[in-house]
């Protein structure tokens, strides 16, 4: 019985952490089909980001939004803005709910909705631009694609 039990747990915190990875909202932009995105994680784009300049990437961590503030950050600790990722939104690159066909820019409240959220983000990498006041390690433009995974 016990290994059962033992057996059990195992699967269900395996299952439960795969459900972290799983999109439950999407929002796109519908000209964006055909474009190729590299899978980056934030060591690997702190480490060389001159590898990823001008590049494609897709990047995950936990996204705030606020007054003068739209980055990306690694964990849950919104403090370190030197560690993060300014976001870098193009008012010609809406980005559409792939349910409601909601445009996450038709108001400051639909985009308030990931904030705070962890999720998974396409776009252009620039090293050379540190979004407000300098103060973030890179910029993320041309945002084509937000998948919000919790």
């Amino acid at each position: 019985m016990r290994a059962f039990s033992t057996y059990l747990l195992i699967l269900i915190l395996t299952l439960s952490g795969c459900r972290d990875n799983i999109p439950t909202t999407v929002y796109s932009n519908p000209k964006s089909q055909g474009f190729t995105f590299e899978k980056v994680s934030f060591g690997m784009l702190v480490k060389n980001p001159d590898k990823y300049h001008r590049k494609n990437i897709e990047l995950t961590g936990s996204y705030l939004t606020g007054f003068e503030k739209s980055a990306l950050y690694p964990g849950n600790y919104f403090n370190e803005s030197q560690r993060a990722i300014w976001i870098m939104f193009h008012p010609d690159l809406p980005l559409m709910n792939t349910k409601t066909g909601i445009n996450l820019f038709d108001s400051y409240k639909e985009i308030e909705k990931i904030s705070g959220r962890r999720i998974r983000v396409k776009g252009k990498f620039d090293m050379d631009s540190h979004g407000h006041l300098g103060a973030y390690f890179g910029e993320l433009y041309y945002v084509v694609s937000i998948e919000v995974l919790n």
